[in-house]
């Protein structure tokens, strides 16, 4: 079970990038950072891609999200949230150390957008409305292996050239 679950029948993309986030989050805060601000940068793409009310010319994440079209459609708790997610994982994309207090918070507020998303453009599997993040669900200190700053950009590039084909 994750937090993430109400994604997975709908969003399985994001869903993947969302329980990827979450399960970083005892073992390794700046991985934990970077798939966080990863999966935004995955929603964001979706909203862009199938909203007609989300259009910018620049398609990187900061842009998008700063453009007033996403503010205006998205509203002003989401467009906080989400400029959250960016600085937190960007700080652990540059190799600026991460705490576990940042890693909750990014995966936190992440659930939030998530969220807000499956609620709002779900069509058959919609969360209920009293679903919150819960720290029970997150996996107990799996060990994973730390994954360095190189990995991180390695996954980036390859994400971004799937984007591409």
């Amino acid at each position: 079970m994750s937090n993430f679950s109400f994604l997975q029948q709908e969003f399985f993309a994001i869903h993947d990038s969302a329980k990827k986030a979450e399960s970083y989050l005892m073992t390794d805060a700046r991985a934990a950072c970077w798939y966080a601000r990863m999966t935004l940068e995955q929603i964001v793409d979706w909203l862009y891609r199938y909203d007609r009310n989300y259009s910018s010319y620049d398609t990187s994440l900061g842009a998008r999200v700063h453009d007033p079209c996403f503010k205006l459609n998205a509203g002003e708790a989401i467009f906080t949230k989400a400029t959250v997610v960016i600085g937190i994982g960007n700080r652990a994309a540059h190799g600026k150390a991460a705490r576990a207090m940042d890693a909750t918070t990014a995966v936190t507020e992440l659930f939030h957008i998530s969220y807000w998303l499956a609620h709002t453009y779900g069509k058959n599997a919609r969360p209920s409305p009293t679903l919150q993040f819960n720290l029970d669900l997150v996996p107990k200190a799996t060990q994973h292996s730390t994954v360095t700053l190189e990995q991180l950009k390695a996954h980036e590039a390859a994400i971004k050239l799937l984007r591409i084909t």
